[in-house]
Protein backbone atom coordinates (compact mmCIF):
# COMPACT_ATOMS: atom_id res chain seq x y z
CA UNK A 1 0.00 0.00 0.00
CA UNK A 2 2.86 2.36 0.81
CA UNK A 3 4.39 1.75 -2.63
CA UNK A 4 1.11 2.37 -4.44
CA UNK A 5 0.36 5.53 -2.48
CA UNK A 6 3.74 6.97 -3.48
CA UNK A 7 2.68 6.81 -7.16
CA UNK A 8 -0.50 8.80 -6.67
CA UNK A 9 -0.64 12.19 -8.39
CA UNK A 10 -0.68 15.09 -5.91
CA UNK A 11 -3.14 17.92 -6.36
CA UNK A 12 -1.66 20.75 -8.41
CA UNK A 13 -2.32 24.30 -7.21
CA UNK A 14 -4.21 23.07 -4.15
CA UNK A 15 -3.62 26.41 -2.36
CA UNK A 16 -6.52 28.81 -2.83
CA UNK A 17 -5.89 32.43 -1.74
CA UNK A 18 -8.61 34.45 -0.05
CA UNK A 19 -10.98 36.19 -2.47
CA UNK A 20 -10.45 39.98 -2.46
CA UNK A 21 -13.40 42.38 -2.15
CA UNK A 22 -15.45 42.92 -5.30
CA UNK A 23 -14.57 46.63 -5.54
CA UNK A 24 -10.89 45.65 -5.87
CA UNK A 25 -11.49 43.58 -8.99
CA UNK A 26 -11.68 45.10 -12.48
CA UNK A 27 -13.96 43.04 -14.75
CA UNK A 28 -12.22 41.14 -17.53
CA UNK A 29 -13.07 41.94 -21.17
CA UNK A 30 -15.21 38.78 -21.35
CA UNK A 31 -17.59 40.29 -18.74
CA UNK A 32 -17.78 43.82 -20.17
CA UNK A 33 -20.40 45.19 -22.52
CA UNK A 34 -18.41 44.31 -25.65
CA UNK A 35 -17.62 40.77 -24.36
CA UNK A 36 -14.06 40.90 -25.70
CA UNK A 37 -15.31 40.60 -29.31
CA UNK A 38 -14.44 42.93 -32.16
CA UNK A 39 -17.99 42.77 -33.54
CA UNK A 40 -19.43 43.84 -30.18
CA UNK A 41 -16.82 46.59 -29.97
CA UNK A 42 -17.96 47.92 -33.36
CA UNK A 43 -21.58 47.69 -32.20
CA UNK A 44 -20.69 49.85 -29.22
CA UNK A 45 -19.25 52.57 -31.46
CA UNK A 46 -22.29 52.40 -33.75
CA UNK A 47 -24.35 54.21 -31.13
CA UNK A 48 -22.69 57.45 -32.28
CA UNK A 49 -24.50 57.04 -35.63
CA UNK A 50 -21.43 58.11 -37.60
CA UNK A 51 -20.37 55.70 -40.39
CA UNK A 52 -17.15 57.64 -41.00
CA UNK A 53 -16.06 56.98 -37.42
CA UNK A 54 -16.62 53.23 -37.87
CA UNK A 55 -14.61 53.23 -41.11
CA UNK A 56 -11.74 55.06 -39.44
CA UNK A 57 -11.73 52.68 -36.46
CA UNK A 58 -11.76 49.67 -38.78
CA UNK A 59 -8.88 51.10 -40.83
CA UNK A 60 -6.89 51.89 -37.68
CA UNK A 61 -7.42 48.36 -36.36
CA UNK A 62 -5.93 46.92 -39.57
CA UNK A 63 -2.73 48.99 -39.58
CA UNK A 64 -1.97 49.35 -35.88
CA UNK A 65 1.43 47.87 -34.95
CA UNK A 66 0.34 47.55 -31.30
CA UNK A 67 -2.53 45.26 -32.29
CA UNK A 68 -0.25 43.17 -34.53
CA UNK A 69 2.27 42.77 -31.70
CA UNK A 70 -0.50 41.75 -29.29
CA UNK A 71 -1.89 39.32 -31.88
CA UNK A 72 1.56 37.76 -32.35
CA UNK A 73 1.79 37.26 -28.59
CA UNK A 74 -1.60 35.52 -28.60
CA UNK A 75 -0.43 33.17 -31.38
CA UNK A 76 2.78 32.43 -29.46
CA UNK A 77 0.75 31.71 -26.31
CA UNK A 78 -1.56 29.38 -28.27
CA UNK A 79 1.51 27.54 -29.55
CA UNK A 80 2.84 27.21 -26.00
CA UNK A 81 -0.48 25.72 -24.85
CA UNK A 82 -0.34 23.20 -27.71
CA UNK A 83 3.24 22.24 -26.82
CA UNK A 84 2.36 21.91 -23.12
CA UNK A 85 -0.67 19.78 -24.02
CA UNK A 86 1.51 17.55 -26.19
CA UNK A 87 3.70 16.77 -23.17
CA UNK A 88 0.73 14.93 -21.64
CA UNK A 89 0.23 12.69 -24.70
CA UNK A 90 2.24 9.72 -25.99
CA UNK A 91 5.15 10.57 -28.25
CA UNK A 92 5.50 8.60 -31.48
CA UNK A 93 8.38 9.05 -33.90
CA UNK A 94 8.96 7.26 -37.20
CA UNK A 95 11.98 7.20 -39.45
CA UNK A 96 12.43 5.79 -42.95
CA UNK A 97 15.52 5.70 -45.11
CA UNK A 98 16.54 4.15 -48.42
CA UNK A 99 19.84 4.02 -50.28
CA UNK A 100 21.14 2.71 -53.57
CA UNK A 101 24.78 2.45 -54.53
CA UNK A 102 27.53 0.55 -56.28
CA UNK A 103 29.62 -1.87 -54.28
CA UNK A 104 33.39 -1.93 -54.44
CA UNK A 105 33.46 -5.50 -55.77
CA UNK A 106 34.25 -5.84 -59.50
CA UNK A 107 32.51 -8.68 -61.37
CA UNK A 108 33.69 -9.87 -64.82
CA UNK A 109 31.04 -10.05 -67.53
CA UNK A 110 30.98 -10.85 -71.29
CA UNK A 111 31.11 -7.10 -72.06
CA UNK A 112 33.83 -6.32 -69.53
CA UNK A 113 33.49 -5.68 -65.84
CA UNK A 114 30.60 -4.32 -63.83
CA UNK A 115 29.99 -3.00 -60.35
CA UNK A 116 26.93 -4.62 -58.77
CA UNK A 117 24.22 -2.33 -57.42
CA UNK A 118 23.03 -2.69 -53.85
CA UNK A 119 19.76 -1.43 -52.40
CA UNK A 120 18.92 -0.99 -48.74
CA UNK A 121 15.87 0.36 -46.94
CA UNK A 122 14.92 0.68 -43.30
CA UNK A 123 11.86 1.79 -41.37
CA UNK A 124 11.74 2.32 -37.64
CA UNK A 125 9.13 3.59 -35.19
CA UNK A 126 9.47 4.54 -31.55
CA UNK A 127 6.76 5.22 -29.01
CA UNK A 128 7.20 6.72 -25.57
CA UNK A 129 4.97 8.16 -22.89
CA UNK A 130 6.12 10.01 -19.83
CA UNK A 131 3.75 9.58 -16.92
CA UNK A 132 3.00 12.87 -15.20
CA UNK A 133 3.42 11.42 -11.73
CA UNK A 134 4.09 14.68 -9.89
CA UNK A 135 1.80 16.86 -12.02
CA UNK A 136 4.61 18.95 -13.52
CA UNK A 137 3.28 18.80 -17.09
CA UNK A 138 -0.29 19.48 -15.96
CA UNK A 139 0.86 22.50 -13.98
CA UNK A 140 2.84 23.73 -17.00
CA UNK A 141 -0.26 23.39 -19.20
CA UNK A 142 -2.38 25.30 -16.66
CA UNK A 143 0.25 28.03 -16.59
CA UNK A 144 0.27 28.32 -20.36
CA UNK A 145 -3.54 28.47 -20.46
CA UNK A 146 -3.48 31.30 -17.90
CA UNK A 147 -0.80 33.08 -19.96
CA UNK A 148 -2.96 32.69 -23.07
CA UNK A 149 -5.92 34.28 -21.27
CA UNK A 150 -3.67 37.17 -20.24
CA UNK A 151 -2.31 37.78 -23.73
CA UNK A 152 -5.83 37.54 -25.15
CA UNK A 153 -6.98 40.23 -22.71
CA UNK A 154 -4.01 42.41 -23.69
CA UNK A 155 -4.88 41.94 -27.36
CA UNK A 156 -8.42 43.11 -26.72
CA UNK A 157 -7.10 46.00 -24.62
CA UNK A 158 -4.94 47.09 -27.56
CA UNK A 159 -7.98 47.03 -29.86
CA UNK A 160 -10.02 49.10 -27.40
CA UNK A 161 -7.20 51.63 -26.97
CA UNK A 162 -6.72 52.01 -30.74
CA UNK A 163 -10.47 52.47 -31.24
CA UNK A 164 -10.66 55.05 -28.42
CA UNK A 165 -7.64 56.99 -29.70
CA UNK A 166 -9.04 57.00 -33.23
CA UNK A 167 -12.43 58.18 -31.98
CA UNK A 168 -10.78 60.88 -29.87
CA UNK A 169 -8.82 62.24 -32.83
CA UNK A 170 -11.90 62.11 -35.04
CA UNK A 171 -14.08 63.90 -32.48
CA UNK A 172 -11.41 66.58 -32.06
CA UNK A 173 -11.35 66.99 -35.83
CA UNK A 174 -15.14 67.34 -35.97
CA UNK A 175 -14.97 69.82 -33.09
CA UNK A 176 -12.43 71.90 -35.02
CA UNK A 177 -14.73 71.79 -38.05
CA UNK A 178 -17.67 73.02 -35.97
CA UNK A 179 -15.56 75.74 -34.36
CA UNK A 180 -14.35 76.83 -37.79
CA UNK A 181 -17.93 76.92 -39.05
CA UNK A 182 -19.05 78.93 -36.01
CA UNK A 183 -16.14 81.34 -36.46
CA UNK A 184 -17.06 81.81 -40.12
CA UNK A 185 -20.68 82.48 -39.21
CA UNK A 186 -19.54 84.93 -36.55
CA UNK A 187 -17.30 86.70 -39.08
CA UNK A 188 -20.16 86.86 -41.60
CA UNK A 189 -22.46 88.27 -38.91
CA UNK A 190 -19.86 90.88 -37.94
CA UNK A 191 -19.42 91.88 -41.59
CA UNK A 192 -23.18 92.20 -42.00
CA UNK A 193 -23.40 94.25 -38.80
CA UNK A 194 -20.61 96.52 -40.07
CA UNK A 195 -22.37 96.92 -43.43
CA UNK A 196 -25.64 97.85 -41.74
CA UNK A 197 -23.82 100.28 -39.47
CA UNK A 198 -22.28 101.95 -42.51
CA UNK A 199 -25.71 102.31 -44.08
Amino acid sequence: LLGLSSCSTPHVNAFKPATPPNHWIEPLPATQAHNGKLSDLNSWWQQFNDPVLLQLIDAAQKVSPDIEIAKARVIAAQTSVTVADAQLLPNITAEASASRGKTGQILPTANGVSLPTSNSASISANASWELDVWGKNKAAKNGEIARLAGTDALWHEARVIVAAQTANQYINYRLCENLSSAAKQNADSSNETARLSDL
